[in-house]
């Protein structure tokens, strides 16, 4: 993720043991879904940040929803690497 100004102080709150946002179900309902388990890592890099965080049937985290409870809004997403079963990049 191309971004700026992502400080320490943002990254903890990824550090709590419940990570809870609002989600539309797709019958229209308003429930609150747990994240913390979706999210494998997030780290600083020179560019911005990195992030590995679910992607498929089972489970599934757009980066743009961490990048929203992180409070950052100026960002742009570059996909550099796809992982399979067991975390492993393909």
């Amino acid at each position: 993720v191309l971004c700026e100004g992502v400080t320490d102080e943002m990254l903890k709150k990824l550090d709590a043991d419940e990570i809870l946002i609002e989600k539309e179900s797709k019958k229209g309902e308003i429930k609150q879904v747990d994240i913390k388990s979706m999210i494998y890592e997030v780290k600083k890099v020179d560019e911005g940040l990195f992030m590995h965080v679910a992607q498929g049937s089972a489970a599934n985290l757009k980066p743009e929803t961490v990048m929203n409870y992180l409070g950052v809004s100026d960002y742009h997403m570059v996909r550099k690497a796809i992982y399979g079963p067991g975390h492993q990049q393909l």
